[in-house]
């Protein structure tokens, strides 16, 4: 908010001003962007999907943005290039001038930001949005191969509860933040978590890739509002461990085994059918292929999961699910090692 902006101002931080696909932040901390503050302030996207860097942009999508909002060009030139560098101690980059490297972009206007000519440490290397120079490819084979997760059981997948009310993961529209919420839930004669579509509550697990440890946090999502399915990825901030989402766990357990197969990615099944993968071979996390490319077959599976398993048309599928498991923002998370109140900034039941 622009009170918690403004308090850390007051505290001599900086203020990165997030737009990115799952978290739009940057319009409701504008107004908080003063004469007397600006230099503090700067941009960032964090994470954005492929089709919204082609089609909306990346930091110049952020200057269209500020001055489209009042804010003067100069300054929101600023806040895209000095300011970042300054914070972080660049001293030879993020303005033009004797002594540093000659980065820089010519626009056609300070309204549109149209990026005619990219220039980087004084070449010439970009054009209109092409790129003037030929691309090499590199071996990826140091950084691309199997996942190395312990072998499991679907069992795993079992939620002992000790009660018939749980603590829930509730989701919020277009927001990285959840909330943590109490809700009665239904169990069968063993006591495991049984689901029902009118609840809304579906299954979330966290399975460690990295050292085989055989860790797996289980827990429980509100307003995903996936059906007959589930949705894994590799891509899961910050550890990036194996994070699956479904409301069965034959569907789960095919996804994992699917991803730990082709060594990383996106994936999605229901009723034991894979209903689109995305490989990234490169730690699970990127792809050599080309842009374009990977927005297409993106756009292909973030379709099926809105048409055909129904995910909440107000989240991103994926980028949503990739931040359920990072345990630093608000209220509560998943880890391999459990459930995370992020408030009281220590592990918790999910059973109350």
């Amino acid at each position: 908010t622009v009170d918690e902006m403004r308090e850390r101002l007051r505290a001599g931080m900086y203020i990165l001003m997030r737009e990115g696909s799952a978290a739009h932040d940057l319009k409701a901390l504008l107004p908080g962007v003063t004469e007397g503050n600006s230099r503090r302030c700067m941009f960032c996207t964090d994470d954005r999907q492929p089709e919204d860097i082609l089609e909306s942009g990346h930091i110049d999508n952020h200057l269209r943005i500020s001055v489209e909002m009042g804010i003067d060009p100069i300054t929101a030139v600023q806040m895209a290039t000095i300011n970042a560098a300054e914070c972080f101690k660049l001293n030879n980059v993020g303005a033009v001038a004797i002594g540093y490297e000659a980065n820089f972009v010519i626009v056609d206007n300070l309204k549109d930001f149209e990026v005619r000519e990219v220039y980087y440490k004084g070449n010439f290397v970009a054009k209109d949005g092409k790129a003037v120079f030929e691309s090499v490819s590199e071996d990826i084979s140091t950084v691309s191969g199997k996942l190395n997760v312990k072998p499991f059981g679907i069992e795993r997948f079992e939620l002992e509860l000790k009660s018939d009310i749980a603590r829930v993961m509730r989701l919020k529209a277009h927001s990285l933040l959840t909330e943590k919420v109490q809700r009665k839930i239904f169990r069968d004669k063993n006591g495991n978590y049984k689901h029902y579509p009118e609840l809304d509550i579906i299954k979330l697990a966290v399975i460690e890739r990295h050292n085989a440890t055989g860790n797996i946090g289980l827990g429980l999502v509100e307003n995903f509002k996936l059906q007959n399915g589930a949705i894994a990825t590799t891509i899961a901030h910050d550890s990036h461990n194996i994070i699956v989402i479904g409301d069965n766990d034959s569907d789960m357990y095919s996804c994992v085994n699917e991803l730990i197969k082709i060594g990383g990615g996106i994936t999605m099944f229901s009723n034991g059918n894979n209903l689109g993968t995305l490989h990234l071979p490169i730690a699970g996390l990127m792809s050599d292929k080309p842009l374009p490319e990977i927005n297409k077959k993106l756009k292909e599976m973030n379709t099926t999961a809105y048409e055909v398993l129904g995910v909440n048309s107000n989240l991103d599928p994926f980028m949503t699910l990739a931040f359920l498991a990072l345990p630093v923002i608000p209220e509560i998370k998943l880890t391999d090692i459990g459930l995370f109140d992020v408030i009281q900034f220590k592990f918790t039941d999910i059973s109350v």
